[in-house]
């Protein structure tokens, strides 16, 4: 099993911790006031899965024929969010969540082709929690 470099790790695992503040504070009360804490929960979802799909566009700029596959694949996860922030959050977080774990799923079978052997480690690493505080934010919107 390939390691993932270390500061990829560390500024992935940086990057978790919005997650991690709004959909507590949502969910638990604190510090945040809620509707702060879903509205940005719901942009900074929105926004790091528009960054996935970035991921997949630059792997592609890097294959040496053209990959349109490969660039349409790399919208869909920026209109899956787009979607999701237009919607009442409701739909939004069920939305998302669901794209999170479409976007890991498909990646496991199916990487970006240019992706360095620990990608998949590290997006199961990131993936996991921000779907666990999806799973958490939309507990807190039913019930």
């Amino acid at each position: 099993m390939p390691a993932v470099p270390e500061n990829a790790r560390w500024i992935g695992y940086l990057g978790a911790i919005p997650f991690l503040v709004f959909s507590l504070s949502f969910v638990a009360g604190g510090p945040l006031f809620p509707g702060f804490a879903l509205q940005g929960f719901m942009v900074y979802s929105g926004l790091v899965l528009a960054f996935l799909g970035g991921i997949r566009w630059g792997a592609a700029m890097n294959l040496q024929k053209f990959a349109t596959r490969e660039f349409l694949l790399s919208m869909v996860p920026v209109l899956l969010a787009l979607c999701a922030l237009l919607v009442d959050p409701r739909w939004g977080v069920l939305i998302l969540g669901a794209s999170y774990l479409a976007a890991w799923l498909f990646g496991l079978v199916a990487e970006p082709p240019a992706a360095p052997p620990w990608y998949p480690i590290l997006r199961t690493q990131l993936t996991v929690p921000a779907l666990i505080c999806h799973a958490s934010l939309a507990y807190g919107l039913y019930f």
